[in-house]
């Protein structure tokens, strides 16, 4: 699917929300929108279903209040195929990190996929995750009990995410060359923040810092000045939560991977 495709869809079920109607939606939720208006909360997720027997449409909403009351809803249905609906989705979630940098484009992926689990869950419907690996090679259909039909609703891995991200058309060197300083980022999974460090031998860092936390895990590495990673501090300085550790969001990902290109990455 190409973007216009994705782009004349959004032309028809993609909504932007102003303040009044927020308000409208609010009178038919259960609390969150509540809590956003009254700066309770900065944001909240949301879902609604509609099912008239004969087919199922739902919306995803997303609503901030960091600054303005704003947000954004988009209209699916179970007509799409489950690809479709994902690549719809992910598209959405990279719009409302457009307007809302704040908001990670992974983070509100998996948020939707939560919460479509649990309505879909109460209408009948069997839904899997990423324990779908489990049923690799078994009889599937043995498994699963009586339903309206099986769901998937599979989040996405941070790590994995990540990983991909800097190995996709990267320079990459074959050789670790030990006596050369290098510059790495590390995942803690458990918390979502990303160190930027240096080291002459960053995997051995990494398992390091494995006896401390075994959700901390080598995202990419590269050959590259010292210097650089004072660079990347003070480039991301506002996001710092302590020490080298910093709560960057995917958009800030893909900032060092192109302020990173020059130099030679080693995986």
């Amino acid at each position: 699917m190409n973007m216009s495709e994705i782009q004349k869809y959004f032309d028809k079920n993609c909504f932007e929300y102003d303040r009044e109607y927020i308000y409208h939606l609010n009178e038919k939720d259960n609390g969150p929108i509540n809590n956003v208006i009254s700066h309770l909360d900065e944001k909240c997720y949301g879902l609604l279903i509609f099912d008239d027997k004969t087919f199922i449409e739902y919306t995803i909403f997303y609503i901030d209040h960091r600054n303005e009351l704003g947000g954004f809803g988009l209209n699916l249905s179970l007509q799409l195929d489950y690809m479709t609906r994902n690549q719809y989705t992910i598209e959405f979630c990279k719009l409302i990190n457009d307007k809302y940098p704040h908001a990670d484009i992974v983070d509100t992926f998996n948020a939707f996929q939560s919460q479509l689990r649990s309505g879909f869950e109460k209408l009948g419907f069997f839904t899997i995750g990423n324990e779908i690996s489990m049923f690799e090679g078994k009889n599937a259909a043995a498994l699963f009990p009586p339903s309206k039909g099986i769901m998937n609703f599979q989040t996405i891995d941070k790590k994995s995410l990540y990983r991909w991200l800097f190995s996709e058309n990267e320079k990459t060197i074959q050789t670790d060359e030990s006596r050369t300083k290098k510059i790495y980022l590390i995942l803690d999974s458990k918390n979502n923040l990303i160190k930027i460090g240096q080291s002459f031998y960053p995997k051995t860092r990494e398992k390091t810092l494995h006896g401390v936390s075994p959700e901390w895990d080598l995202i990419t590495t590269w050959i590259a000045p010292v210097s650089v990673e004072k660079e990347l501090h003070a480039k991301f300085k506002s996001k710092r939560v302590r020490g080298e550790w910093f709560s960057l969001d995917f958009s800030d990902l893909k900032e060092i991977k192109s302020h990173m290109s020059k130099y030679g990455s080693i995986m």
